[in-house]
Parts: C-alpha cells; sequence; structure tokens
C-alpha cells in the first residue's frame, strides 16, 4: 500500500495492477446530455449505473447540441467539450457537479470551435483529441480549475469522431474517419500518457473501421461500441462491442453485441458495468432511448438496462466512476 502524491489516493497492489482504496466512495452516477431528439436539447438527464432503471432528469447545459465530448469527468466534476448545433460547430466547455442536479456552469473554451472530439481523463486532468472538421490537436484541462483548454500534443492520425478510453494511467483513443470524400472510417487506435504532455503513440487496431461509436473503461479495461462502418446515406448500425487492456497495446478483440444494432450512442461505466444509451439505426435514422449494460470483467452480450427520458443520438456523457479514476 502507498500513497500517490499525483492523484492524492491511497493504492494497493493485487499482484497485477495498482488500484485505488478510494474508488467505493464514488456515487455511480452516469449522465447522458444533450444529442438530437430530433431537435438539439439542452438537457441532461442521469442514471446510477449500479442499478436498473430510466433516465432522470439533472439539468440543462448551457448551450443545446450534439456530439459534445465523452469521458471527461473526475469524481467530483463532469466535463462537455464542444459539440454541434444547428449550422456551427462549438468551443463550449460546460461543468456539473455530479452529485447534486442542476444546470451546467460555464467552464471556459477548448481552442477552436468543433465537433466530437474524443475524449478520457484521470481525477485531474481531461484530454479532448481530435474532432471535427479532421484535426490531430490534443488539447487539457486540469478539471478541479476554471479556464481554457491548452495544448497537449497530437494524435498519430488526424480524424473526427475519435471515441476514447481511459485507465488511470492512459487516455486511448480510436476509431473516426478522415475529412476527404468518400470519407473511410478508421480502425486506428492511439494513446497518450495522460500525467504528462506529447504525441499520440500507436496502440494498435479495432477489429473493424468505425466511426460514430463510443467508449467506456474500467481501470483495467476498455470497451468500444463500434457504431458504423459505412457513410451516409447508406449508413449500417453495428451492435458489436470490442475490448483491450488498456495497460498494454495491441489489437482490440471481439467483447460480444448490443441488443439492437445502432451509432451515435453514448458510454458510461463504473468498475464493473459498462452502460450504452441512446443512438440511431441507419439508414432509416430512427432515434433511440434505449439503455445496454454489460459486465466488463466478463465478456458477452448486452441486457436491457431501461430507457433514456428523451430517443438521444450522439449524447455527450460524462460518469464519476470511470476507468481513469482507477478503483477496485
Amino acid at each position: 500500500v502507498y500513497y500517490n502524491k499525483d492523484f492524492k489516493t491511497i493504492e494497493f497492489w493485487d499482484g497485477n495492477f495498482w488500484k485505488q482504496v478510494d474508488n467505493t466512495t464514488r456515487r455511480g452516477r452516469g449522465l447522458f446530455a444533450g444529442g438530437r431528439t430530433p431537435s438539439f436539447p439542452n438537457s441532461i438527464e442521469f442514471i446510477e449505473i449500479s442499478s436498473l432503471g430510466n433516465g432522470k432528469n439533472f439539468g440543462d447545459l448551457t448551450v443545446a447540441r450534439e456530439s459534445a465530448t465523452n469521458g471527461v469527468a473526475s469524481h467530483v466534476r463532469g466535463l462537455f467539450g464542444g459539440g454541434y448545433h444547428p449550422g456551427a460547430g462549438d468551443d463550449e466547455i460546460d461543468y456539473v457537479t455530479m452529485a447534486s442536479e442542476g444546470n451546467a456552469i460555464d467552464f471556459g473554451n477548448l481552442s477552436a470551435e468543433r465537433y466530437s472530439p474524443g475524449g478520457g481523463s484521470s481525477s485531474t486532468r481531461g484530454i479532448f483529441g481530435g474532432g471535427h472538421p479532421s484535426v490531430n490537436i490534443i488539447e487539457y484541462v486540469e478539471i478541479n480549475t476554471l479556464g481554457n483548454a491548452v495544448d497537449f500534443g497530437d494524435l498519430v492520425t488526424a480524424r473526427r469522431y475519435p471515441f476514447g478510453t481511459s485507465s488511470p494511467v492512459r487516455v486511448v483513443f480510436a476509431g473516426g474517419t478522415t475529412s476527404s470524400s468518400p470519407y473511410p472510417p478508421l480502425n486506428v487506435m492511439d494513446f497518450i500518457t495522460t500525467s504528462s504532455k506529447g504525441d499520440a503513440t500507436t496502440f494498435g487496431v479495432l477489429s473493424a473501421a468505425v466511426q460514430f461509436a463510443t467508449g467506456c473503461s474500467n481501470s483495467v479495461r476498455g470497451l468500444y461500441h463500434l457504431g458504423t462502418n459505412s457513410w451516409s446515406p447508406t449508413w449500417v448500425s453495428l451492435n458489436q462491442v470490442d475490448i483491450i487492456t488498456l495497460a498494454s497495446t495491441g489489437n482490440a478483440t471481439n467483447f460480444g453485441e448490443l441488443t439492437d444494432p445502432r451509432h451515435y450512442t453514448g458510454g458510461v461505466s463504473n468498475n464493473v458495468r459498462g452502460v450504452f444509451g441512446g443512438g440511431f439505426t441507419g439508414p432509416n435514422t430512427t432515434r433511440k432511448n434505449t439503455i445496454d449494460f454489460v459486465l466488463i470483467s466478463s465478456q458477452g452480450n448486452g441486457q436491457d438496462f431501461g430507457d433514456l427520458i428523451e430517443s438521444r443520438t450522439a449524447p455527450g456523457t460524462v460518469c464519476d466512476s470511470h476507468g481513469g479514476l482507477g478503483g477496485f
């Protein structure tokens, strides 16, 4: 057992990994914000990840938008960065206090307007990578302060619609698409070390080239719902979930399947469960309020969790007990 001065946590060695003792104090809330319903709502709803049930009202974003960042949060605050509203990208970063309900508050700004950046975090630092238009920019913020995002480094591959997962040490960005017609989806995965600054390093590849996907993780494993492997107007929604081991590098392998095919879902997690909500099916773009969950430590198919209040596509999502915070 030792005290980690960087993360201000007590940790223990379980024979394979250092894990944080204090993770059990975290509530286990997952938030889904904005999206398209088919309008652009500013509403935020929450679920309790360790139970089953429908979404409940939390509050509102400062600006209605979809495609905000997935997965930038400490156990105290959740941050929604970037996004898209009719006719324009967005550079706003909002924050909420995870343990209470209420409206989001202005945190600062990204360096430029963009939507669908990939996101990940440790307990102190939030990372934003890539986004639309197709960029290789990686930026970071200190979650417990207020202010604008600061340059971190560059992704290996510039892309829009990447999606992220986190361990206490790393953020892994996966998938996405280039900005050149015919907009081919990508299977690449890059990673950065969260506590330092610098360019990303190649991690491996997904089992398919995809976009409009999402990720969630515990401290050991990252899960990716693969979204779609095609482009409008012939979108083919997928129900496949891939898995990686965050502490190593290598290619993703198949984990299981969600209850139905869809893309542009949102993902949240605690150390036991991964939860995927919302999305839409292509090519007819039927919007969904479905929530599925899987058990991260085992491999298998999704099970019904409940329903979101609204049928959301491309919601921004955060949770207070994800893998970047460590824990059992």
